[in-house]
């Protein structure tokens, strides 16, 4: 199977696209390489962050995510995406291009978007207690 350097945030994975890396059981869509240079479409790049990244928001503690998630273990991965659905038709909309060209312009969008799903959920109130 063809191999694919999937670059998304920090973490560049090279893995086979018929490999899952989340229990939702879907794959990375493969980007296109122009001069040497990893091209993807902003929606197959948001796809691909959210199958190989919110495992990592929702589960490890240096994410940051995960520290202040107050919500059920079980309800992370929905609750994550929404936040990313919503950072992408709001605030990030016109700060992703609609083309992503190149690790440093992915590694970017990457940590605006994970910027941007952390203040969304402490602005949204969750993760403070019940009054």
């Amino acid at each position: 199977m063809k191999k694919v350097l999937l670059f998304t945030t920090s973490l560049m994975i090279s893995m086979s696209l018929a490999e899952t890396l989340d229990s939702t059981g879907e794959t990375l869509r493969e980007p296109e390489y122009i001069d040497g240079q990893p091209v993807i479409p902003r929606e197959d790049w948001v796809h691909n962050f959210k199958v190989s990244s919110v495992p990592g928001l929702c589960t490890d503690p240096q994410a940051g995510f995960v520290l202040v998630y107050k919500g059920a273990p079980e309800d992370c991965y929905a609750t994550v995406r929404t936040l990313i659905d919503k950072c992408m038709e709001g605030p990030l909309d016109s700060n992703i291009p609609k083309m992503i060209r190149g690790f440093p312009m992915a590694y970017a969008a990457g940590e605006n978007l994970g910027r941007c799903v952390l203040t969304a959920y402490l602005a949204s109130g969750a993760n403070e207690p019940a009054r």
